[in-house]
């Protein structure tokens, strides 16, 4: 399965985005359409361990095998497509036109520059 995903940013909230609503979000979209999947793999991995199965590695030479420590949150990403960046991008701009909205209604001026 290919894992790889695009690095691309949403752009930064501009003075026309005043509402959540007119954030771009594909990536959380993305996320929400495999919550259920994703979650239910994740507890999987989280079972596995309860019942002596563990994730490994080989060793170089094949001999033995290395116990694997993935980050669950990390590996599911991959999996599903998820760019964590540009999940995180969309974050920060709901974030920053949620405040907008917040200071557009109280008339909060001071910070604009945020």
């Amino acid at each position: 399965m290919n894992t790889t995903t695009t690095n691309t940013s949403p752009a930064a909230p501009s003075a026309l985005v005043t509402h959540p609503d007119q954030v771009s979000t594909p990536m959380h979209d993305k996320l929400l359409a495999v919550a259920d999947d994703s979650h239910v793999i994740g507890e999987f991995l989280d079972w596995l361990p309860t019942r002596d199965l563990h994730l490994g590695t080989p060793s170089e030479d094949g001999e033995r095998l290395h116990f694997a420590h993935p980050d669950i949150e990390k590996l599911l990403a991959a999996f599903f497509g998820i760019d964590l960046g540009v999940l995180e991008a969309e974050k920060q701009a709901l974030l920053a036109a949620q405040r907008a909205l917040n200071d557009s209604a109280t008339g909060d001026t001071t910070r604009s520059g945020q």
